[in-house]
């Protein structure tokens, strides 16, 4: 075979294995460029956090295992901010288990396996407890479980901020804890603008949660974030 034929036969190959390839063509032709980053393996097992681990004190009819969230989805930072925005009405729609989850791991999930979140806070001590409050009642996001915990069986939707979903971020009543709140509810908004969801933020109107729940005692509820489709 002369150096012409041998040259147009190689090529030919390289073709149809590229054709035949598992990888998406993106991340192959990604090779080729050498400013690309590969994005770092994530055990798709999930981040291993000793509270996983621990008995389950929980009665079952109070606990709820949410859908394994979706890490790899939705639109890019640059897009989520361009469309992040404050809204105050939201239509009778609910919000499937499946976005919950995803809110819930991108405002306070754990995405390494050392249990570390996707929220900083001061000295990674994590001092921070996001519950929900839907129509049966206010629940606790229990990260190392990805589980919902109820604490309290209070509808106080009506009396916080009317909307399908409200987040309520607890954390102590210093400097840190108002630094990690206000990473947590901009994680939420920001995966709201992603996900199409409407979204507000208040400091006022926490009276009714605050009553309904038993919070430790430096720990206080700063905020509460209304959530639900846009009228």
């Amino acid at each position: 075979m002369n150096r012409r034929k041998f040259i147009g036969a190689s090529a030919a190959i390289a073709a149809l294995a590229l054709k035949d390839s598992v990888l998406p063509s993106h991340v192959v032709a990604a090779r080729t460029e050498p400013d690309f980053i590969p994005m770092p393996e994530i055990d798709a097992s999930g981040p291993i956090d000793p509270q996983a681990f621990a008995p389950d004190s929980t009665p079952a009819a109070d606990r709820y295992l949410l859908p394994t969230p979706n890490r790899f989805g939705g639109g890019s930072l640059v897009q989520a901010l361009a469309m992040r925005r404050s809204t105050r009405a939201f239509v009778n729609r609910s919000i499937s288990t499946n976005i919950l989850s995803d809110l819930l791991w991108s405002t306070w999930g754990i995405n390494r396996q050392d249990g570390r979140r996707t929220a900083p806070t001061a000295r990674n001590n994590q001092n921070a407890e996001v519950y929900v409050a839907l129509s049966d009642g206010i629940w606790l996001y229990n990260a190392g479980r990805n589980q919902l915990e109820r604490k309290s069986r209070q509808d106080i939707r009506e009396k916080t901020g009317p909307a399908p979903v409200i987040l309520l971020y607890a954390a102590p009543d210093d400097s840190d804890g108002a630094m990690t709140v206000g990473s947590l509810y901009q994680n939420a908004g920001l995966y709201c603008a992603s996900a199409g969801l409407g979204n507000v933020v208040r400091s006022s109107k926490l009276g009714a949660a605050q009553n309904a729940l038993q919070i430790q005692d430096e720990y206080k509820i700063w905020v509460s974030q209304s959530i639900g489709w846009p009228s």
